[in-house]
């Protein structure tokens, strides 16, 4: 079983980190605890660490070692310092933490062999004007160079109707069958296969929930953890998530991607709210989402009623604008 080497100089909480975890069947870890460096870079030589979760000042002071990845143990005063660098809260409540863990280990450990390269966010905090047409549309470019996976986080996202005829008789799978399917599955084990999920082209759709209710309370953690496991047991090499109203903090799925983009606020409020939201995520401890953002003006286009007229677009501006972001990000 891989090794999940944890320090931290209070024993009383790291003690109670490990026993959460060794009592947790969801992680499969064999976890080893300590207070004092030494002992643990003595632990490190001659093994591989699938995880090391520590602080900052402890990782600057360990050298080599076969580590999959360090994780930073971040007690309030810890900044990330790039993309491939994770973080967690020290003291946020341990199912988070877990969460977040399974999420981080379920892609080290697999995406190298599957190709898995994560997600690529489409978010706003001030309108949903234009979203969705550049979340789809960037999605159905990006499926052109690399299998492709989208997903819609919107609560009333109307992607059912956008994507075929109202009267069109379909059985498509949504997000609550694929979080239902997950939540009954143990030990740590990938989600099962969703056969009848909505195809176009090159581009796999999982459609939104239609009953968000339910699931309003289902922590953002894990929904980065399902999106994760689904996309990697199943050779996705990008995942694009257009982010809604549905997740508890998107915070914790925002710090998975690879980059957000946010569509460039025109009107005054809008502007406003876009510089609010800046505030927020300073003054939250997020500032590494804001490194992954990137704004984008979109050209002038016909807005599409349906997905086939997305190859209309792909002719025009629009179409170029697209390209040019996939080879910015490629």
């Amino acid at each position: 079983m891989d090794i999940l080497a944890l320090y931290d100089e209070d024993a009383t909480y790291i003690n109670a980190f490990a026993d959460y975890l060794n009592k947790n069947k969801s992680l499969p870890f064999d976890v080893y605890v300590f207070t004092k460096l030494n002992p643990l870079i003595d632990f490190m030589k001659g093994k591989s660490i699938a995880m090391l979760i520590a602080g900052r000042r402890v990782v600057e002071n360990i050298e080599g070692g076969d580590v999959g990845k360090i994780i930073i143990l971040d007690d309030g005063d810890c900044v990330s310092e790039g993309d491939d660098e994770y973080v967690i809260y020290k003291y946020d409540p341990m199912d988070k933490i877990v969460m977040q863990l399974s999420s981080m280990y379920g892609y080290l450990s697999n995406h190298n062999a599957k190709g898995y390269e994560g997600m690529i966010g489409v978010y706003s905090p001030f309108s949903i004007k234009g979203k969705m047409d550049f979340s789809l549309g960037y999605a159905l470019g990006l499926s052109k160079k690399c299998r492709t996976l989208y997903i819609n986080l919107e609560e009333f996202s109307g992607l059912n109707s956008y994507l075929f005829a109202e009267d069109e008789k379909k059985s498509l799978k949504d997000l609550s069958d694929l979080m239902y399917e997950y939540e009954h599955l143990k030990n740590g084990g990938f989600v099962k296969v969703l056969e009848d999920i909505y195809r176009s082209g090159d581009l796999d759709v999982i459609m939104p929930i239609r009953y968000a209710k339910d699931l309003r309370s289902i922590d953002s953690g894990v929904w980065g953890d399902v999106i994760n496991k689904y996309a990697i047991s199943h050779g996705y090499k990008r995942v694009v998530v257009d982010f809604g109203n549905m997740l508890e903090d998107p915070f914790y799925i925002m710090e998975m991607c690879k980059v957000i983009y946010i569509i460039t606020p025109s009107e005054a409020h809008e502007k406003r709210r876009m510089k609010e939201f800046v505030e927020y995520v300073l003054g939250s401890g997020n500032e590494n989402v804001l490194e992954k953002v990137i704004t984008v003006k979109l050209p002038e286009y016909k807005k599409p009623e349906s997905i086939e007229d997305f190859h209309e677009l792909e002719e025009g501006d629009f179409g170029q604008f697209i390209r040019e972001l996939l080879d910015d990000v490629s």
